[in-house]
């Protein structure tokens, strides 16, 4: 590698972060399928709508029942159930389906 040629790394990892979208909310739409990935896969949106860096104001993680994808999905189930509020950060990169993908979910007291 050359420094010019991390200097460009550099940059470009940065550049992603930055547009890493936060949001907060109730949960408006959870979604769990197996759309081409063959694991399971959870897509989330939050009310009020808001934007992610993303398309169509919805966060996704795949490997919905195992490890912390098991842990994400209990929580977003819970507070589905509850109407408790999240704050959903986002890594700043659209999946294969243009949605934003999770970095970490804080789940709210009322």
């Amino acid at each position: 590698y050359t420094i010019v040629g991390l200097a460009g790394s550099f940059v470009l990892l940065t550049a992603s972060m930055a547009f890493a979208s936060t949001n907060s909310g109730t949960i408006q739409v959870l979604r769990v399928d197996d759309v081409s990935t063959g694991t399971p896969r959870v897509s989330v949106k939050l009310s009020p709508n808001q934007n992610t860096s993303c398309l169509g104001g919805f966060y996704a993680y795949n490997n919905a029942v195992t490890g912390i994808g098991r842990l994400r999905t209990d929580g977003l189930l819970a507070a589905y159930q509850s109407g408790k509020r999240v704050t959903i950060v986002g890594t700043g990169i659209c999946d294969q389906f243009g949605i934003e993908t999770i970095n970490y979910i804080d789940f709210l007291q009322p």
